[in-house]
């Protein structure tokens, strides 16, 4: 069109020109705007790389200007120097690789670098301020970024399987991985993935699969630690707030992948049955500890392993104790050292109204009671050890405080009749001493952009560039995705001799 339009004007310009000399600026301007226009169309009309799609693979012939935005440039460093059973993290906007030196189960993954992408994209909604939420909502939170997180990885390989040269490699690479539920539905040709589409019926296979998959694998191991932050964020708690409608709508803005919501092919939600979660759930719903919930709730979680081993009804006495104790220090800090040794009263008078608030508060007996009545701790529970561990509890600056108060005070009235079980503690070693970490400069690796909506009806043009991300990736020097250095220098320096 564009063409016609020039050779029309130029006819125009010869044989009317002398006509309409006065006006020839007028003419040169239209002149250079339609040769600008005509100059930005040729590269539409260039002939691409002609690939071929056969059996094995599929490619595409584009014919249109690349939409780029179907692709991210990642930002990473590299860390030489870290140990760890991870091969990559997300922290605070960066995205590190650990570089392990002789050990090849942390080589480069693409799906793995899409995995803390997608953590990055999670922490945009600011769901990690715990604002207007419950506590089991927070935790859902967390699971939910790390199934969503999962499910992009899971999404990249499916990328790497539709437009990989030798499949049956591909699916061969994520035997031993927790992709192997998604790949295996392809060897039984139960679904199909194309570049094409993806269809309901395969959303709904990955997502419902990715949160089964990680609740039985991953749940026990994670779900410490997003206990854990629930004491860092209780001052952005709103109890008044009704919260559902924004937990869901923050899952499923994590969720929303590749411009489709996998929330809505969810068959259930995620319920916790973690007892310290839904301990501290109730202790949320009665409001009833004020300023001194943070500090009970810490409390709880660094005697989270003794909890573990008691009894039903020793796990109740510790809960009371502990909730009694931590407000009573509170009280005391208020006071110095040398009064309280002179003025042991204001210990037992503090000490014994704190009890009966507690006694004589309703909500307090409903944190106990509104608690499931399941999963009953079998543990025997030595008493002696049990008394040991409550007494340890009662020390404050040097001060026995059991010896003030009285055990007989302190030790009596067992009135709560819910059990509690916790999870262990997986035991971690601190090997942080003074360890400086060294990281690379800034490096950079291409990814299917998940939060564009290259899953719906996408265009030639954006499967050329995700094809193009995968390609580049795959035939990459697999020496080079390794943690072997020797090997690395061997292989660079063979190719600076080859040049």
């Amino acid at each position: 069109m564009i063409l016609c339009l020039y050779i029309i004007y130029v006819v125009i310009y010869v044989f009317l020109g002398g006509l309409m000399r006065k006006n020839d600026n007028f003419f040169l301007k239209i002149f250079w705007l339609l040769t600008i226009e005509l100059m930005a169309t040729i590269p539409n009309y260039k002939k691409q790389p002609n690939f071929q799609q056969n059996n094995e693979t599929t490619d595409i012939v584009l014919s249109k200007i690349p939409v780029f935005q179907s692709v991210e440039r990642v930002s990473y460093h590299t860390d030489t120097t870290s140990q760890g059973n991870t091969l990559l993290y997300y922290c605070n906007g960066d995205i590190t690789r650990l570089y392990v030196e002789g050990n090849n189960n942390y080589k480069m993954q693409l799906p793995y670098f899409a995995h803390e992408n997608w953590h990055h994209h999670n922490d945009k909604t600011n769901y990690r301020n715990f604002t207007n939420l419950t506590p089991q909502e927070y935790v859902k939170l967390c699971a939910w970024d790390e199934i969503s997180a999962n499910l992009c990885a899971i999404l990249t390989a499916r990328y790497e399987y539709i437009y990989s040269k030798d499949k049956q490699q591909v699916i061969k690479n994520y035997q031993n991985t927790y992709m192997k539920f998604y790949f295996d539905a392809i060897k039984n040709k139960s679904i199909k993935p194309n570049a094409n589409e993806i269809s309901p019926k395969e959303c709904a296979f990955i997502i419902n699969g990715t949160k089964n998959m990680w609740m039985k694998k991953y749940w026990s191991l994670y779900v410490n630690n997003f206990i854990k932050r629930i004491s860092y964020r209780m001052n952005n708690l709103n109890p008044t707030v009704n919260s559902v409608d924004y937990y869901i709508s923050l899952r499923n803005q994590m969720l929303n992948i590749g411009g489709i919501n996998f929330g809505i092919y969810l068959k259930n939600d995620i319920t916790p049955n973690t007892k310290l979660l839904l301990t501290m759930e109730q202790m949320y719903k009665t409001n009833c500890f004020k300023q001194d919930w943070q500090d009970i709730a810490t409390n709880i979680m660094n005697h989270e392993q003794l909890l573990s081993g008691f009894t039903q009804p020793q796990q109740e006495e510790f809960l009371k104790h502990i909730a009694i104790v931590t407000t009573l220090k509170n009280v005391l800090s208020k006071f110095d050292y040398q009064t309280l040794i002179s003025d042991p009263k204001i210990i037992i008078n503090n000490y014994n109204s704190i009890k009966q608030t507690f006694y004589h508060n309703k909500c307090f007996y409903d944190w106990f009671y509104h608690i499931p009545k399941d999963n009953f701790c079998l543990f025997y529970g030595d008493k002696r050890f049990f008394y040991s561990c409550v007494t340890d509890l009662y020390k404050y600056k040097d001060i026995n405080l059991v010896d003030i108060i009285g055990k007989k005070n302190i030790f009596s009235d067992n009135f709560a009749n819910t059990d509690f079980s916790f999870t262990q503690l997986p035991t971690v070693s601190n090997n942080t001493q003074n360890n400086e970490h060294h990281k690379s400069e800034t490096q950079y690796i291409d990814l299917p952009n998940f939060s564009q909506p290259i899953l719906v009806n996408p265009t030639k043009a954006q499967q050329y560039q995700i094809q193009k991300a995968i390609r580049t990736f795959e035939d990459f020097p697999q020496v080079l995705k390794e943690c072997d250095t020797p090997a690395q220098i061997k292989y660079l320096q063979s190719q600076s001799q080859q040049r």
